[in-house]
């Protein structure tokens, strides 16, 4: 799963031709935190992330950039044959190290 909330504010920002300065006093917060935020060196808190989505017209889940899995049976089971797989390579590992 990928978290796509710095790339987001960053692209939301610039579509709205808004300066983190801008950003920042909108919302309260300091240059720094957008800067932060967008730099990925830190990430809003819940709260904000949801005053950011109503900021930028947007659900919190577009703004985290969050898609959800396909979890009909067909696709969990994959997932669970892909973990089993892994799971007995890492078996076979510990198994050569032990020996």
């Amino acid at each position: 799963m990928t978290n796509r909330l710095a790339e987001n504010i960053r692209v939301l920002r610039k579509e709205r031709s808004l300066t983190q300065e801008q950003l920042a006093e909108v919302l309260g917060v300091t240059t720094g935190a957008v800067y932060k935020w967008e730099a990925k060196l830190s990430q809003p808190e819940l709260n904000m992330v949801m005053e950011l989505a109503d900021f930028f017209d947007t659900s919190v889940d577009v703004l985290l950039g969050y898609e959800m899995k396909d979890n009909h049976l067909e696709k969990s089971v994959e997932r669970l044959k892909q973990v089993w797989l892994r799971l007995k390579k890492a078996l076979k590992s510990i198994q050569i190290i032990l020996t």
